[in-house]
């Protein structure tokens, strides 16, 4: 708790221009969250076509974001059941946000490819984004997420 209040102040401060967040360091900028990479919302796979399931593509629902890394999946899809459903494949070291239910506003940091189920929205970062970054940056305003949020999803699709 020491070297917190030790920091060093910063010479200028501006006003953010969004009213939770405040004044910010004159050098920084704020930036939407959609803008910081592609976002890619996830698909299910029907459940009533078993051909679709138990493959070796990893499918992840919202439960398994739990403002974690996520190393591991319970659930497998088969490549007709990529292609012939909304879910995209996610590429590792993405972030992953929760949008709706219980989960609504959980992150996780996916650790290898995989897909997600429609309640999830991964942000495959812009080049020169540090996506570990962006991971700890959102849970870090994860309680502002859930506060944003409209109707059954969030607003930061």
């Amino acid at each position: 708790m020491t070297q917190i209040l030790n920091m060093q102040k910063y010479n200028a401060y501006k006003d953010s221009g969004v009213e939770w967040l405040g004044e910010i360091p004159k050098h920084w900028e704020t930036i939407i969250v959609k803008r910081l990479g592609k976002t890619k919302a996830g698909g299910t796979p029907s459940t009533n076509i078993l051909k679709y399931w138990d493959g070796e593509i990893p499918w992840l629902p919202s439960g398994k974001l739990q403002n974690c890394e996520i190393v591991s999946a319970d659930k497998f899809i088969t490549e007709s059941g990529l292609k012939y459903s909304a879910t995209k494949l996610i590429k590792p070291n993405t972030v992953l946000i929760a949008l709706t239910g219980a989960t609504c506003a959980n992150i996780g940091y996916l650790k290898f490819e995989a897909c997600a189920n429609q309640s999830v929205i991964a942000i495959e970062e812009n080049k020169g984004v540090d996506s570990k970054f962006l991971y700890y940056a959102l849970i870090n305003e994860r309680l502002q997420i859930l506060l944003s949020q409209t109707g059954g999803t969030s607003r930061y699709k």
